[in-house]
């Protein structure tokens, strides 16, 4: 039996912000595949990534 297990994992670094919005931004909504975002940022530089992705998610979701 093959396996039909999937993920879509998409890797960067702190300047990929943009394309990675942009990225997200055409994943349909539809989609029944989890993405998984791996972003490597400075130690000494506060991070925003969740609050700038949950907004992405809650324009696209409508929740």
């Amino acid at each position: 039996m093959e396996a039909t297990n999937r993920i879509i994992l998409i890797g960067g670094s702190a300047g990929s912000l943009q394309p990675l919005t942009a990225l997200l931004e055409g994943i349909p909504d539809d989609l029944r595949v989890p993405v998984v975002i791996v972003l490597h940022r400075l130690r000494n530089v506060q991070s925003e990534m969740d609050r700038l992705l949950s907004v992405k998610k809650d324009h696209r979701t409508g929740r």
